[in-house]
Order: structure tokens, then sequence, then C-alpha cells
């Protein structure tokens, strides 16, 4: 994963509402009293507790838009050397989307090694601007997709096999269907 997990919190879109849960009616009408022109809804839930919905103001929003866009284009450009080098010579990418892609296991050592001969820096770790492997299977090593069905950005699915410290073979799946809960 390349800058990603900071590329999303930079990037958010304003948080129009909030929720404020309470139990103690005191405490509601405190509440109510003190945000009576923002709340938008009240609903009654489960054990005595109340869920007040408010109007949150455009004008406090934060983020730092500029910040996620420079990450992006920092991610853009990491991952354009990669597929172009991978390109030159002749390295299939099976998937790629903003931040992963997926290579043959048999490629991955020669990418690699053109990768920091070209670019003069590591392209794999987990500092960040490098790559690292999602592939995990619990109690395993040296994890690689054996195959995988690609439905379209971010819907995929991949079996994984790895060794354990026994040295038997260990199979399991790696699933990212974003937006589709579990």
């Amino acid at each position: 994963s390349v800058l990603v997990s900071s590329y999303g919190k930079t990037c958010q879109r304003e948080i129009p509402t909030k929720l404020h849960v309470v139990k103690d009616d005191n405490k509601l009408a405190r509440y109510i009293v003190r945000h009576a022109s923002h709340i938008n809804s009240i609903d009654d839930m489960s054990n005595g507790w109340v869920a007040v919905h408010t109007n949150v103001e455009v004008a406090s929003h934060y983020n730092l838009v500029q910040c996620g866009s420079l990450v992006l284009s920092e991610s853009k450009s990491i991952m354009s050397e990669v597929m172009d080098l991978a390109h030159t010579i002749d390295v299939y990418i099976y998937y790629m989307d903003t931040d992963s892609m997926q290579v043959p296991a048999d490629d991955l050592e020669r990418l690699k090694a053109a990768y920091e001969l070209k670019y003069n820096r590591k392209l794999d770790g987990d500092r960040l601007g490098m790559f690292n492997s999602d592939f995990v299977l619990k109690g395993a090593k040296s994890v690689i997709g054996t195959r995988g069905i690609y439905v379209a950005k971010k819907v995929y699915a991949v079996e994984l096999e790895g060794v354990d410290a026994g040295g038997a073979v260990v199979t399991g799946l790696h699933l990212r269907w974003k937006g589709v809960c579990a």
C-alpha cells in the first residue's frame, strides 16, 4: 500500500451530521437546550438510550485536501514508475488500482531488482512510499496468490498458499469487496 492511509483522512468530505447518545434525562434536557437550533431528530433506542442527531455547521469542518492531493500525486507517481518498469521488462500486472498491484511471484524479484537499479531506492518494505504484501495467512510464511478472480477495482478474490513452521502447505482466501459488507 502506498501512502493511502494518509490520503483518505486528508481528503474527507464534510460530515453534515453528528450523533450524540445519552441515557440520563437531565443530560438529555441540557443537551437539547444547548443545541436546540441544530437538532435534526431525536430517536428512542433500547434500554433507555436516546440518540440525538444534530446538523453540523459546514464552516466548522476542517480537512487537509491540499495535502491529500500531494499524497495522491506522489502515490500515482510511484505507481506509474512501477507500471512503466514492469512493462519495460515484460512483467505482467494482473491487477492494479490506486495503491496496489499484483504481479506474478516468479517475476517479483526481477521487478524489485530493476526498480532499485533504475530509481536507487527499494520497492518493498514498511516505510512510507514502499510496497508490502497484503497476502497474509495465519501461521504461514512465503504467502503467494495462486489464482484470482478480478471483477472490478477493489473487487476481487485471490486464492493464497503459504508454508507453516512445520513445512506444511497452508491455503486460504484474500477477499476485497470495497463497498460490500461481509
